[in-house]
């Protein structure tokens, strides 16, 4: 049997795992993008945006649209302020978050959050949820040069645990945050739902569940 190093950390990714944001995401994004004339339809022509950051997501419009002149930091800004608001009115928790959480921490393991969300949208949640004590670490690819799938996010967010990146496991709900924990070397748990449970590309994954609910001490350590 292959040898397992012992788990310290559980890295927590927010976006379609902790809240079911990813719709509001999508709507601000084309409320915004429209305004700024670019085709709705474009949107369906893209790859695979989850996990993404909104800056990269913005870049992947214009170029599809053949857009130019745009200005990117508005637009970056303006999406960012109206997903803030969809969340905090309609704050879509996802069922199994205190409960993965209380988890982690009966166990004695850290808990870290990575996100590709802004630091003041992050920080608006947990405090919304109630939750913001239980994070060990809050690390946003916000300001990072590179975001999702690449790992700088979770590599820093292990940095600031201080533990081995071998240490940890991720928990996850897309394709890109998967890969960008699995370019960490950590350990991968998937929590997807219900219309992307049998894509394939899941099988990259350590573990893969329907719900944080379904998370074990197994999965974990």
């Amino acid at each position: 049997m292959p040898h397992k190093m012992k788990i310290d950390a559980v890295i927590f990714d927010m976006d379609g795992l902790i809240i079911d944001s990813e719709p509001l995401w999508k709507q601000a994004e084309r409320q915004v993008l429209m305004n700024y004339g670019l085709d709705p339809e474009t949107q369906a022509r893209l790859l695979d945006t989850r996990g993404l950051r909104v800056d990269e997501v913005v870049r992947l419009w214009i170029n599809a649209a053949s857009k130019t002149g745009l200005d990117l930091v508005n637009m970056v800004d303006e999406i960012n302020d109206t997903a803030s608001k969809l969340i905090h009115d309609h704050k879509p928790v996802l069922p199994g978050v205190e409960y993965a959480l209380s988890l982690c921490k009966e166990n004695g393991l850290l808990v870290g959050l990575a996100s590709a969300s802004p630091t003041k949208l992050i920080e608006s949640v947990l405090d919304s949820l109630g939750i913001s004590s239980l994070f060990d670490v809050v690390v946003s690819a916000e300001n990072m040069v590179y975001s999702k799938p690449h790992p700088e996010v979770y590599l820093e967010t292990a940095n600031q645990l201080e533990v081995s990146p071998l240490a940890c496991v991720s928990l996850e709900d897309s394709i890109n945050g998967m890969i960008a924990a699995k370019a960490a070397r950590m350990r991968s748990i998937v929590v997807s739902n219900e219309d992307d449970f049998n894509d394939p590309r899941f099988g990259l994954a350590d573990y893969h569940l329907s719900s944080l609910l379904d998370l074990k001490l197994k999965h974990i350590s």
